[in-house]
């Protein structure tokens, strides 16, 4: 039996936008960082597509949860319209960025069962399960890739920025998991984060020796590496939820700053 509920102001921004915000900064940096390197208006076109691509999910997670309760109410074909015009900005993006050729597109195409995975948790409702948070960044970050492919470079070159963006992502995932089970006085096993961090800068190391990155990014890593440390020990200060988030936003904003000077100067 279908319910079906009666009109009644339909507020568009819990239904547009998703309500995580953490998701932004790993979406955005790749984005940043492969325009500011590689500008182009196909990479640009792509980026667009990335962006409403990412939004889609929120709109049809409304929808889906109607349906799926045999509940039609306003919001429901109101998110339905959303997702449509989201998918047509996207497919639209897609279409101009791809349409002269589908070099670029492989990484996208090598990142699409990750995407399936991320999404697969996302329709159970687990999109905060550890393989989630670890999959969504790794996969946003193959958009860098194809952007500074559209923008001329190499293949190699390309999946080296895929693999710098997720070597800095995927540490700082379980950083931000240890660093809040910590401030909420549970014992998470910090020498998890740690040691994903200082193995990040072995690849980053081997990237830089045979050209496909310059020098100049190392010791990024090993930056990171040490906010880690400190984070995690009795030297930190304590912190919110929310605090935390946004430092980890403010270190993907000066870590893309770092990767694209280093790239730029090179």
């Amino acid at each position: 039996m279908i319910v079906t509920v009666g009109p009644g102001n339909v507020r568009l921004r819990p239904i547009a936008l998703p309500v995580e915000h953490g998701g932004w900064g790993f979406l955005l940096e790749p984005i940043v960082l492969g325009l500011v390197v590689a500008w182009s208006v196909r990479g640009l076109a792509l980026a667009v597509a990335a962006i409403a691509l990412f939004l889609v999910r929120q709109p049809l997670k409304v929808w889906w949860s109607d349906v799926a309760a045999n509940r039609r109410q306003q919001r429901t074909g109101v998110a339905l319209g959303i997702a449509a015009a989201y998918g047509a900005i996207g497919t639209i993006g897609l279409f101009l960025a791809f349409r002269a050729s589908l070099d670029a597109a492989i990484p996208l195409l090598v990142a699409s069962p990750v995407v399936a995975v991320m999404l697969w948790y996302d329709a159970r409702g687990k999109s905060r399960a550890l393989a989630a948070e670890l999959f969504g960044p790794v996969a946003l970050a193959s958009v860098g890739a194809s952007i500074v492919m559209l923008g001329g470079w190499s293949l190699p070159r390309g999946g080296a920025v895929w693999a710098l963006l997720s070597l800095r992502a995927v540490p700082a995932v379980l950083y931000v998991r240890s660093r809040l089970r910590l401030e909420h006085g549970r014992d998470p096993i910090l020498a998890i984060p740690l040691i994903v961090h200082a193995l990040a800068i072995v690849p980053v190391l081997w990237f830089a020796r045979v050209g496909l990155v310059p020098g100049l990014v190392a010791p990024l890593y090993a930056l990171l590496l040490l906010r880690c440390w400190a984070g995690l020990s009795s030297l930190r200060r304590r912190l919110g939820a929310k605090s935390v988030g946004f430092s980890e936003v403010r270190w993907g904003a000066i870590s893309v700053a770092w990767l694209a000077a280093a790239f730029l100067l090179a």
